[in-house]
């Protein structure tokens, strides 16, 4: 793990056009600042075999379900105040947030946290899942870090939190 709190960027060099297998402090777009080749790995729906020659992915996390929590996990782009359809009687104090925003409903929830900032939240992400599972969270709601810079390999990690990847 890091400075950035998530485990370290794992670039493939192994051919002529470097694939960034695994997000991480390093971010794609300040790899391709030195080596504007670079290229973010074949959709993880293409399978681990897509991309040619590259064969496999060399990079440890790739295949199999990491990052998991006990909870069930759920990714929000924005947090709300009403469950999902078809979760009657929803308990909320069995509820954990984390994310950019502070949740509506903050005062309810056994376990919120917000950062200011997505570094922030990197840096704190696994203490968080870890922290609502020692609280007995049964629901851990993310809000999805944005796409770019190390807000990248955040939502790299609460996909697989999800178990989406």
């Amino acid at each position: 793990v890091t400075g950035c709190g998530l485990e370290s960027t794992v670039v493939d060099c192994a051919a002529d056009t470097p694939i960034l297998l695994r997000p991480g402090a390093i971010t794609l777009e300040q790899l391709q600042a030195i080596v504007p080749q670079t290229r973010p790995r074949p959709s993880v729906a293409a399978g681990p075999h897509a991309g040619g020659d590259r064969g496999k992915f060399n990079s440890p996390g790739l295949l199999h379900p990491h990052y998991q929590p006990e909870a069930a996990v759920r990714l929000v782009e924005t947090p709300r105040r009403q469950p999902e359809a078809g979760e009657l009687d929803f308990d909320w104090s069995a509820v954990a947030y984390g994310g950019l925003e502070p949740h509506p409903l903050a005062a309810q929830l056994l376990l919120h946290r917000h950062y200011a900032t997505t570094e922030e939240y990197a840096l704190g992400f696994y203490e968080f899942l870890r922290a609502a599972d020692r609280a007995g969270a049964r629901t851990i709601y993310l809000q999805l870090a944005p796409g770019e810079g190390i807000g990248s390999a955040l939502r790299d990690r609460q996909l697989r939190s999800a178990g989406e990847v």
